[in-house]
C-alpha cells in the first residue's frame, strides 16, 4: 500500500523523465499504427482493394490510448485515419470517398478512436489521482511522531513508517506481506501472556479500539517497550473494512517515571508512619 522512505524527486530530475515518457508514448502510437498499415498493405493480394478493413486500425489505437492517454491515442488515430483514407479506400492515392458505405466507416473509426482516446486519458487521470493521495498518505504517515502500522483485510502489514521500524526491530521493505503478529509481537507486562491481535479485535468490533493496560512490545532483537496504541478500520467509500491501522508510541520512560514516583510516595509513607512524623501541605491560594 505505501512505500517508505522514498522522498518526491526534485522537479528538475522528474521534468526529463517525464519528456522521455511522453516521448516513447507517441514514439509507440506513431509506430503501431504505422505497422498495422503496412501489414494491411501487405495482404491486399489475399482481401483485395475493395475491401478497406478498417476495424484492424481500432487496436492500435485502443493500445496507444492505453499506453499514452489522449495525445497519443488521438496520433493513432489521425494515422489510421489519413492512412486508410490515402492507401485503402477507393480511389486510391487520393482523400475521395467512391462509396458512402466507405465514408460510413471511415467516420466511425475516426469517433471510435477519439472516444478512447477520451475514456483513456480519464482512466489515466483518476490513476494520477489516486498515486498522488497515496504518495500523500505515505508522506504524511511517515512524517508523525508516533509509529504506524498498516494491514491489508487479511492482516499482513503493508507499512511501516520511522517510528514504527524503530520499536519493532523490522523494515519496511522486510515486514511488507508479514503477520501483523510476526512483526507486532505484544504480550502482557505482568503475566507475559500474548496479547489480542488488535487486527482481529478491529474486524470483530468494526470500530477504533485500544490495547489493554500493561502492554510490551517485543522488539525483533529482543527489546521490551511499554507502548500504548489504538486500532481503527480502514473503510472503503462503502463502508467495507479493506484494512487496519495501528498507531502507538513508546511508553518505556513515562512507565519507569511513574514507578518511581510511586516508590518515592510508598518510602514516604513508610518512614513516616515508622518515624510516627505527621505531615501537611498548605495551598497559599485558597489558604
Amino acid at each position: 500500500m505505501f512505500h517508505h522512505g522514498k522522498q518526491p524527486a526534485p522537479e528538475s530530475a522528474t521534468r526529463p523523465a517525464a519528456w522521455r515518457a511522453l516521448a516513447l508514448a507517441y514514439g509507440f502510437a506513431g509506430t503501431v499504427t504505422v505497422l498495422t498499415l503496412l501489414a494491411r498493405l501487405g495482404l491486399a493480394d489475399w482481401i483485395g482493394n475493395d475491401r478497406p478493413l478498417l476495424i484492424l486500425f481500432i487496436i492500435p489505437i485502443i493500445f496507444s490510448a492505453y499506453v499514452g492517454g489522449l495525445g497519443p491515442g488521438l496520433l493513432a488515430t489521425a494515422i489510421a485515419a489519413v492512412g486508410a483514407e490515402y492507401y485503402l479506400i477507393p480511389p486510391t492515392h487520393s482523400f475521395l470517398f467512391g462509396r458512402p458505405m466507405d465514408f460510413v466507416q471511415w467516420f466511425f473509426l475516426v469517433a471510435g478512436g477519439v472516444l478512447a482516446s477520451i475514456l483513456n486519458e480519464a482512466l489515466h487521470r483518476a490513476r494520477r489521482r489516486a498515486d498522488a493521495s497515496q504518495a500523500l498518505a505515505a508522506v504524511t504517515l511517515a512524517s508523525i511522531g508516533d509509529a504506524v502500522i498498516t494491514t491489508d483485510a487479511q492482516g499482513r502489514v503493508t507499512f511501516l513508517n520511522g517510528e514504527a521500524e524503530r520499536l519493532t526491530g523490522w523494515k519496511n521493505a522486510e515486514a511488507a506481506g508479514q503477520p501483523l503478529p510476526t512483526v507486532f509481537h505484544i504480550i502482557n507486562e505482568e503475566t507475559r501472556a500474548a496479547a489480542e491481535d488488535p487486527v482481529k479485535k478491529v474486524f470483530r468490533t468494526g470500530s477504533v479500539v485500544g490495547l489493554a493496560n500493561h502492554t510490551v512490545l517485543i522488539a525483533r532483537d529482543g527489546r521490551e517497550f511499554v507502548i500504548d496504541d489504538s486500532g481503527a478500520p480502514i473503510r472503503q467509500a462503502d463502508g467495507t473494512i479493506t484494512g487496519v491501522v495501528l498507531v502507538f508510541r513508546d511508553n518505556t520512560e513515562k512507565k519507569k517515571a511513574e514507578n518511581a514516583l510511586r516508590r518515592d510516595e510508598r518510602f514516604l509513607l513508610q518512614t513516616g508512619h515508622i518515624a510516627k512524623v505527621g505531615g501537611w501541605e498548605f495551598d497559599p491560594v485558597t489558604g
